[in-house]
């Protein structure tokens, strides 16, 4: 979707037209879904994470002052939802640990996709998330900082690390 389509949706959801919000509900869905499931590991969670944005964007869209932070702000609001609900149903003691979540990269089977999706499944969890965001959702080194509320140094540190690692797994 282009970036002016997106932004006028976003202000025609703000002023309440309900045609606008289920636009970007069909855009946007299966994308925060999978990327729930990326961080969760559990697709219950991934659905109720991702529902649970929903009901948040719809009770506060005239809040969001620039349309163009749309994208990063919905996946925030899954990402912490994730957080949030992982917490409950594993305890709050227990460290949050979603190092077996298969990555849903493409439905190619190729015997070299199999191998990718198993060397980005074995990276730590952020990088797996930053992975996901920025090369499966295309967002920026400026929208990943924003939804995992990180810096961008960060972010590209983070990024140039799990390149690293998965070159090293693919060139042994």
């Amino acid at each position: 979707m282009q970036q002016a389509e997106e932004e006028l949706l976003v202000l025609e959801a703000q002023d309440g037209d309900n045609r606008a919000f289920q636009q970007l509900f069909q855009r946007y869905q299966n994308a925060l879904l999978r990327y729930g499931y990326k961080v969760s590991g559990d697709r219950q969670i991934a659905q109720d994470a991702a529902q649970e944005a929903w009901f948040r964007l719809a009770r506060n869209i005239r809040q969001l002052d620039d349309p163009k932070a749309f994208k990063s702000w919905m996946y925030q609001l899954v990402h912490w939802s994730c957080i949030d609900l992982l917490k409950k149903t594993r305890g709050s003691d227990q460290q949050l640990d979603v190092s077996d979540v298969e990555p849903e990269l493409s439905d190619d089977n190729s015997e070299q996709q199999e191998s990718l999706n198993a060397a980005i499944n074995r990276l730590p969890s952020l990088e797996k998330q930053m992975i996901h965001l920025f090369y499966l959702e295309e967002m920026s080194v400026r929208q990943v900082a924003q939804v995992l509320r990180i810096s961008e140094g960060t972010v590209k540190s983070r990024l140039n690390r799990a390149r690293r690692l998965l070159k090293e797994r693919f060139d042994v």
